[in-house]
């Protein structure tokens, strides 16, 4: 029984010490955003994420223990070998998992939990954020910590005799047993009421800190056997009290301007609805320089919407928000979800039951993160894609340059003779990470992507312009998401989520600006309100040109919430149970209407 005590306590020791030394790792490695740490912190982030370290190796060790009541009763060297290759897969798993957050948190800002797991489904498209020497680099420490781990763990089987008879087998057993419910109790993290969750890490009021205390092990798990669990998660107050503050906010009133009152010139235009990839309100002008001269231009002379706020950090959440007007949530994303994704109303279908040609041109793969069926569904009749494009991935790790998908749009513009008006939905993608662009105008690699996906854009403009079917043609230019890290924003923060949304076209009357403060999510129903097309089944969504509608912008980030509007603004963080800002007179009223808003989305999915 010894040897298998001592056995066990190396192993657990080992693990305990790798989690603990990874946390200053983690803070090294992002010294930018940890420089001024005090070294007290430092400790508080070792102490603060201690608890969730123990439950992990908890979980690791408890099919050891189980190993080692087997072989009190079924004795042979084979539990040498199964040891080994329990090890050899644990060392895998866990090396890969913490390599891999190491690097995407860079680019997310958050400790990695179940959302990668989606991407992989594609994993060339997942990839094609990464540079190759980060790849190199991911591989070789995922290999490096496979072995730092391993190791040790193959010397303590290889010099321990824990598959020898032990002296009582009764004894050992129960010992083993016992042993058993104490792992337990590590997982839960303690015999209180409380279970072990990612909120046990969150101590401070910087969120950089609490992120450090994480263990990223802990933080896949959890998200991962959390998925499903729509109808319990953000349970903030009751039923008829949710119902009672949404229901203020989003209303079922339809407004449906007159001619007069009408933005556009006509009610049946051709509709271009270009999404454009990380465009940050911040990257269209840095230093006084206009980084995207185009676009800017084009809000001076259509309509601009100078406080729009996307609903969320991702593509596939912001494309969702954006077609079928449902904010986006913390903690998943609905078109994982086939079934649960045609139940809501998009923009495309209701669009095109009102006697519109609709496509949908993207220069990459649209299998991605279930974007065919996304749009399929929702109404979209044709596809252009990588593979009519026959674009080599050669030119972009994404797919298509987008000089060749704004060319193909011009050329499909200027050709199209239907009878019917057209809506063409394109999304870009030279502006994603990596940025690497065939430009060279700045330093910044996301500015230079950002600069480069405008000048496509300027020169598809001019090119229409002058054609007549500018004159009835209504462009409508929305980013499917912000980027924060690049330009040093906070990634809960307004000016991350603050982005463009820009019409123009001959289809407007006028330039106007509008400074309601909004989503991305409420462009459908302000959209189909200007072509005079009920919009009442998006419940969600609320329509800016009405003026008796609250005036607010709502976004999410990775278990939290922000709400703002002229003068309220508030951060809710739900795993650390706080609010990190909490600004304006109104904010407490602020904030449980943001509860209450997220409580009601989960209850739409659930």
């Amino acid at each position: 029984m010894k040897e298998r005590l001592k056995f066990l306590i190396k192993v657990y020791i080992l693990f305990i010490t790798f989690f603990v030394v990874f946390k200053p790792i983690f803070m090294l490695k992002y010294i930018d955003i940890y420089a001024q740490t005090p070294i007290k912190e430092w400790f508080n982030i070792i102490y603060q994420g201690f608890s969730m370290d123990v439950a992990v190796t908890s979980y690791i060790i408890s099919p050891v223990i189980l190993f080692l009541i087997a072989s009190i009763w079924l004795h042979g060297k084979w539990f040498k070998y199964l040891n080994l290759i329990y090890f050899g897969v644990i060392s895998a798993l866990v090396s890969i998992v913490v390599i891999t957050d190491l690097l995407l948190y860079s680019y997310w800002g958050f400790r990695i939990d179940a959302t990668p797991i989606f991407y992989l489904a594609n994993p060339s498209d997942a990839l094609a954020s990464a540079k190759v020497w980060e790849v190199i680099v991911l591989v070789l420490a995922t290999i490096g910590t496979f072995f730092v781990l391993y190791t040790p763990l193959r010397l303590f089987v290889k010099g321990s005799d824990i598959w020898s008879k032990p002296y009582k087998k009764i004894v050992s057993t129960l010992f083993m047993i016992l042993l058993v419910g104490v792992t337990f109790i590590g997982i839960r993290g303690g015999i209180g009421t409380s279970t072990m969750n990612v909120g046990r890490a969150f101590y401070s009021t910087e969120i950089k800190y609490n992120h450090a205390a994480v263990n990223p092990i802990f933080s896949l798990l959890y998200s991962l056997t959390h998925q499903n669990d729509f109808g319990d998660y953000a349970r903030f107050m009751n039923e008829d009290e949710a119902d009672e503050i949404f229901n203020k906010l989003f209303t079922d009133n339809v407004y449906i301007p007159n001619d007069d009152e009408c933005w556009l010139n006509d009610r049946k235009p051709n509709i271009l609805l270009i999404i454009l990839e990380g465009f940050s309100k911040g990257a269209l002008q840095n230093n006084g320089i206009e980084v995207a001269p185009n676009l800017l231009k084009l809000s001076r002379e259509g309509i601009t919407f100078n406080n729009v706020y996307a609903n969320s950090f991702r593509t596939d959440r912001g494309i969702f928000s954006v077609v079928d007007g449902f904010p986006a949530l913390p903690t998943t994303s609905v078109m994982k979800y086939p079934d649960k994704m045609v139940t809501f109303p998009s923009l495309i279908g209701a669009i095109r039951e009102n006697g519109y040609n609709t496509s949908f041109l993207y220069g990459g793969d649209a299998n991605f993160t279930n974007m065919r069926s996304f749009f399929a569904t929702g109404g979209t009749e044709e596809f252009v894609t990588d593979v009519e494009l026959n674009v080599s991935r050669l030119e972009s790790k994404w797919g298509a340059n987008d000089h060749i998908t704004f060319d193909y749009l011009k050329d499909d513009i200027l050709q199209y003779e239907e009878d019917k008006p057209f809506l063409k939905t394109f999304l870009t993608l030279s502006s994603h990470e990596p940025f690497e662009v065939p430009f060279n105008k700045f330093e910044n690699p996301y500015l230079n992507s950002v600069a480069y996906t405008d000048s496509c854009l300027g020169a598809f403009i001019d090119s229409i312009k002058v054609a007549e079917i500018w004159n009835n043609t209504l462009v409508v230019l929305i980013p499917d998401h912000g980027v924060n890290y690049l330009l040093g924003y906070d990634d809960r923060g307004k000016e991350s989520h603050a982005i463009p949304m820009v019409w123009c076209g001959g289809a407007i009357k006028q330039h106007l600006e509008v400074n309601n403060f909004a989503s991305q999510s409420d462009m459908a129903s302000t959209l189909l309100s200007q072509l005079g097309i009920d919009y009442s089944k998006f419940k969600y969504s609320r329509n800016i040109a009405d003026t008796t509608s609250t005036d607010f912008a709502y976004w999410t980030f990775p278990n939290g919430f922000a709400i703002a509007d002229s003068v309220n603004f508030v951060v809710y963080d739900i795993d650390a149970n706080n609010t990190s800002v909490f600004e304006g007179e109104d904010s407490q009223t602020r904030l449980l209407q943001g509860k209450a808003i997220l409580q009601k989305l989960y209850d739409r999915i659930k």
